[in-house]
């Protein structure tokens, strides 16, 4: 397969001449060795990159420009090999006309849809499960794309970014996890720069829901659709790995400044992974280690968010069962099992469901979440209402009684946007969330309450996100 990929590439640039000259100019490009973080980079001077790296891509420039990732606005000479990923999903793998490395890549949907990690994730793993030879990756909507507006990744060479062979000899001298899931696990890589976390699993499901889990995690900048971050997927050996660098701005004080201190660089899942791409002599001329070091530290996450991501992968909550329904028939439905809504009913003084009898019916959440789960399953009535967690059947006073088996602080969210105003102050918020909390954890009995039907307020959110666990003395 990768010799029909590396045809393909041959194929494209002798009838392109601009890409075929850029590679050219690229392969002759000027590298220097530096080291970063305590791990040696490369400095690159790459001419042929000034497009990308001074793009303008706020949604007014987007919206303005054609999008050159669309089939119709590509130049003439421009073809492409198909790649079918799941789901339905296709996209249209191309030679990258600007490329930082040898046989560089563009994955673009074969559709104009924006650039996004959501449900993308395991596509990227197929196509380097197809093709063991590359590493696959991706640049956020505010962390580098120059096409935020059309989603897409890109593949290079695998073992040509010095944070992947950085963190490969990490991994390989044994390491001990953050978090795990199934049989995936989670590192904290404690070099480079803040921000860097390593997965590897035998399976890409398992490692696609751990980084899913990680990415929960991790703090959303204003309004924007994920969080800031690179991402980074390979096969190592028999493994499915993956590297994540998490931002949190597009570019340092240096692009924008008018003085000696100015550089052309705007950092990119390339440069992100030690491979520093400069399109100017003289901006080039000036890099050193402690310089890029001034860059990385001013882009990538800041030291509050890092604490805040390991605390929220790592910790856990207490759970209780909250009435939610009774009656002689309740119907509901389990959201991930595709089965549609179900009923169960009372008969002979039991549970009557899918035509045999039962005491008790458990039904349990697929969803695990350290931040906060999405829905799980609805309960139908005179209102529908859906629930994060899990939900048991039983018969009590002559009536079915469904429960709602919740982590504390999921019911605590849906509790206090139901009894608290938006317009609470943050820190008035958190008192009163750390009151009930107190008050949950001393009952019994649990009220009965909404779920995640009414509208979870911003202010709850932040509250218990921060006070997680916390109780009054």
């Amino acid at each position: 397969m990768t010799d029909e990929l590396i045809k393909f590439i041959q194929d494209q640039l002798s009838v392109w001449p601009m890409a075929s000259a850029n590679f050219r100019s690229m392969k002759a490009a000027d590298v220097r060795d530096l080291t970063v973080g305590g791990i040696p980079v490369k400095a690159q001077l790459n001419p042929c990159r000034i497009g990308s790296t001074t793009a303008v891509v706020d949604k007014e420039a987007v919206a303005a420009r054609p999008c050159f990732l669309c089939v119709p606005n590509r130049p003439k000479e421009q073809f492409h090999l198909k790649f079918d990923g799941r789901k339905g999903r296709r996209y249209n793998v191309q030679v990258n006309p600007f490329p930082i490395f040898p046989n560089h890549l563009v994955i673009a949907r074969d559709v104009h849809v924006p650039q996004s990690v959501w449900h993308n994730f395991v596509d990227m793993m197929d196509f380097a499960r197809c093709y063991p030879e590359f590493l696959v990756f991706y640049n956020g909507p505010h962390s580098g794309a120059s096409a935020p507006d059309h989603m897409h990744y890109q593949a290079i060479p695998t073992g040509l970014l010095p944070l992947q062979n950085a963190i490969d000899r990490w991994l390989d001298e044994g390491q001990t996890p953050l978090a795990t899931g199934q049989d995936a696990k989670l590192y904290h890589f404690p070099h480079f720069c803040r921000g860097v976390y390593a997965l590897r699993s035998d399976t890409p499901k398992s490692l696609a829901k751990l980084f899913y889990r990680l990415v929960d995690c991790c703090p959303i900048i204003g309004d924007e659709p994920e969080p800031r971050l690179n991402l980074f997927t390979y096969c190592y050996k028999e493994e499915y790995r993956c590297f994540v660098v998490l931002r949190g701005a597009v570019r340092s004080h240096h692009y924008y400044s008018q003085g000696p201190d100015h550089l052309t660089m705007s950092p990119g899942a390339a440069d992100m992974a030690g491979l520093f791409v400069c399109p100017l002599k003289a901006d080039y001329d000036k890099l050193s280690g402690p310089l890029l070091e001034e860059i990385l530290d001013e882009v990538c996450i800041s030291p509050e968010d890092e604490k805040m991501v390991a605390w929220r992968m790592t910790r856990h909550q207490s759970k209780v069962d909250v009435p939610i329904a009774e009656g002689d028939e309740i119907v509901f439905e389990m959201i991930s099992d595709g089965a549609g809504p179900q009923r169960v009913s009372l008969s002979e003084g039991r549970i009557c469901y899918g035509g045999a009898l039962y005491d008790e019916l458990y039904f349990d959440s697929v969803t695990r979440s350290t931040v906060f789960a999405p829905a799980s399953f609805i309960i139908y009535g005179a209102e529908p209402r859906r629930y994060a967690g899990s939900i048991r059947f039983t018969v009590e006073g002559g009536t079915i009684r469904a429960s709602n088996h919740i982590g504390i602080e999921n019911y605590l969210l849906s509790k206090m946007s139901e009894e608290l105003s938006p317009d609470l102050p943050l820190e008035e918020t958190k008192k009163e969330v750390i009151r009930r909390r107190t008050e949950i954890m001393a009952e019994t009995e649990h009220q009965e309450y909404k779920g995640l039907t009414i509208e979870i307020l911003t202010n709850v959110r932040q509250a218990v996100d921060l006070t997680w666990g916390q109780q009054n003395q």
